[in-house]
């Protein structure tokens, strides 16, 4: 695709369904450890080790019938063939590494930091319970994930991650010549 940006975007993304509140929960604490900030691992590795994006990062969207766990990076047109080699490639390195607790519980507190911030307002404090329970997820939602994320582990994260499939959809935008 061609946008009128000045940078690349590439977005990588894999399908994952999370069938229970464990793994959903997993799902949100292992984007965040591996996308979430300056201190997650995709910015260490393609920002702050090879000098390759502008910004880097990893979300997992909330939906119903399965989602997917996308990673994306802006960077220079000149450096997207590395960017969507190096993607696949620290997944395929990540699957094989281990997760410390320290790193774990960072990332559980963040994700849990900015669920309860992002229900302060009126606005969201009914919009959430109403989405969860449109998507059939019920109405007591917000408090099982809470617990659930408390309970995440590093053998969780690593479950999750390896259920990843090897290859990624990918969509590349670049600066409109």
């Amino acid at each position: 695709l061609h946008k009128a940006t000045s940078s690349a975007w590439i977005l990588q993304s894999y399908p994952l369904q999370t069938k229970t509140i464990s793994d959903y929960a997993a799902a949100k604490v292992l984007s965040t450890l591996l996308g979430g900030g300056m201190s997650s691992r995709i910015f260490i590795a393609l920002r702050e080790e090879k000098g390759l994006t502008y910004s880097t990062g990893a979300f997992f969207p909330t939906r119903a019938l399965g989602s997917h766990f996308v990673f994306y990076a802006s960077s220079p047109k000149g450096n997207v063939p590395k960017i969507s080699t190096a993607i696949p490639w620290l997944v395929r390195k990540w699957k094989k590494e281990k997760f410390t607790d320290q790193e774990v519980a960072s990332a559980i507190e963040k994700v849990l930091g900015d669920h309860l911030r992002a229900h302060e307002t009126t606005l969201y404090r009914s919009w959430y319970p109403g989405w969860y329970k449109t998507i059939g997820w019920g109405k007591d939602f917000d408090s099982e994930f809470r617990t659930a994320l408390r309970k995440v582990t590093p053998e969780d994260l690593q479950k999750i991650l390896i259920r990843l499939p090897a290859q990624a959809h990918s969509v590349i935008v670049t600066p409109a010549k």
